[in-house]
């Protein structure tokens, strides 16, 4: 049950959400007004593509929730911070994940994609922590 539970919540971050790759940023993220998409899939992936400040809100019913903040852009990466809110998983309720991926436009199967590919390597955090603690492999 709890590895069927911890796939559920990997997939809910795959399938919604996505990091790229990780480099050093040489400029300040750039400022602008935050706005909060709710739950409108497409309201974020309209902001994500110019790496514009959100706030979406992302899960697998009411028992796995993220929420999902656009940071901001850094040079040609888009900075990207997941809280988990709501986790059957007691490893993972409250836990953090900073990524960066690529400033470009994503379809979600795109980003879904990209994140399966790279999250190891352009997302860190406890959300990371916990899955490498279960001992979870991508």
């Amino acid at each position: 049950m709890k590895k069927i539970l911890f796939i559920l919540s990997a997939f809910c971050l795959v399938v919604l959400m996505g990091c790229g790759a990780q480099e050093k940023a040489t400029s300040p993220i750039e400022t602008k007004e935050m706005v909060d998409c709710g739950v409108k899939t497409d309201c974020f992936f309209a902001r994500l593509e110019k790496c514009e400040p959100t706030r979406f809100t992302s899960g697998l019913g009411p028992k796995i929730q993220f929420v999902i903040t656009i940071e901001g852009a850094e040079d040609n990466t888009c900075l990207i911070h997941y809280l988990a809110t709501e986790n059957p998983m007691p490893i993972f309720k409250d836990t953090v994940m900073d990524c960066r991926i690529p400033k470009r436009a994503y379809t979600g199967e795109e980003y879904e994609q990209y994140f399966q590919e790279n999250i190891l390597d352009i997302c860190q955090g406890t959300y990371i922590d916990a899955m490498k603690s279960l001992g979870t492999v991508f």
